[in-house]
């Protein structure tokens, strides 16, 4: 693919799901690394004005190249590019997010949506609220799921000191969508009454408010785990529960789904689009229900290890090869 450059800011930052696309597409396109820009170790706000200024000087200077960007931000003055909008949290929920980070996404998006050749997102729901928002032509936006991480599945598995099979799992950035602070508190008694663990896998995340985990002796609290211990959580755990109120995609259920977990998340449209009948849900609005939920879903059979529940990171990575060769 040539003069094809990628915007590799992401590679600097905390991995996410979002981060975790980046990588895995970027795998698949095989790009030299040449190819692939990156702001350095400059900070937050360094790696923000790398971008929006010193980046798109760089590629002008080099004959305005496509630029193809896969987690969020883009140059919002460069319009020869390819940009990827995961959701819109920032615009259906600030309150979710520090303000100045979901002002910063208020004035981004939109400029970047409206300039950029193609958008990319990750689920149909996302589709409709990209067009909406925004007010784009639907042959302007393109989706390409994510898929589960190969890297993921062939990871060499961690134990996790002081826990053993059968824990009830969450996994994901500490954000306030996700809800992991209000499951904990609902399913904390029950979960010492039947002996169980609540083990949250995720950090906290600079731009959104802070989370108030509750603590006592059946919560435990993982932050950062490598591939090596996320994929023995899921291969050990009981469950996996995703109650979050809102989605561009969700990346986790389909990890559980193929290492074989149990999987019970919240019942909003991108998870019935994705997930279909493979999961069982629980409305995300009324968490007092959990408790008989989470139950019942452990006493049901674990499914078998489904590791197509996506279709994969090569098929992903055929998508943007065909999408970048129709705008070069």
């Amino acid at each position: 693919m040539a003069e094809v450059f990628i915007n590799g800011r992401f590679l600097s930052q905390t991995q996410t799901g979002v981060q975790r696309y980046g990588r895995g597409v970027l795998e698949q396109l095989s790009m030299e690394p040449d190819r692939v820009l990156k702001p350095g170790k400059i900070g937050r706000f360094g790696a923000i004005r790398w971008e929006q200024f010193r980046l798109p000087r760089q590629l002008k200077g080099q004959g305005n190249p496509l630029l193809v960007n896969f987690c969020n931000t883009a140059p919002f003055s460069y319009a020869n590019q390819i940009v990827t909008i995961h959701d819109l949290a920032t615009f259906d929920h600030p309150e979710w997010f520090r303000p100045s980070f979901a002002k910063y996404y208020a004035w981004l998006l939109p400029r970047i949506a409206k300039g950029a050749l193609k958008v990319v997102t990750v689920s149909e729901w996302s589709k409709q609220r990209i067009m909406e928002q925004f007010h784009l032509n639907e042959a302007k936006i393109h989706v390409i799921p994510p898929a589960v991480d190969p890297a993921l599945l062939e990871a060499e598995e961690e134990g996790v000191d002081g826990l053993e099979n059968g824990f009830i799992l969450m996994v994901g950035s500490l954000d306030p969508r996700k809800q992991f602070d209000k499951a904990a508190l609902i399913l904390q008694k029950e979960a010492e009454r039947q002996g169980l663990t609540l083990v949250i896998a995720g950090a906290a995340q600079s731009h959104f408010i802070s989370m108030h985990l509750p603590i006592g002796p059946s919560i435990r609290f993982i932050p950062s785990p490598s591939d090596g211990q996320l994929a023995w959580l899921y291969r050990h755990c009981a469950l996996v529960l995703h109650p979050s109120l809102y989605e561009g995609f969700s990346l986790v259920p389909h990890e559980a789904l193929a290492f074989g977990a149990r999987v019970l998340v919240s019942d909003i449209p991108v998870h019935r689009e994705a997930l279909k009948d493979s999961v069982s849900y629980v409305d995300p609005k009324q968490l007092t229900a959990l408790p008989d939920a989470v139950m019942q879903c452990l006493k049901a059979p674990s499914p078998t290890s489904n590791a197509t529940t996506t279709f994969g990171y090569a098929s992903s990575g055929k998508r943007w090869r065909t999408l970048i060769e129709d705008v070069q």
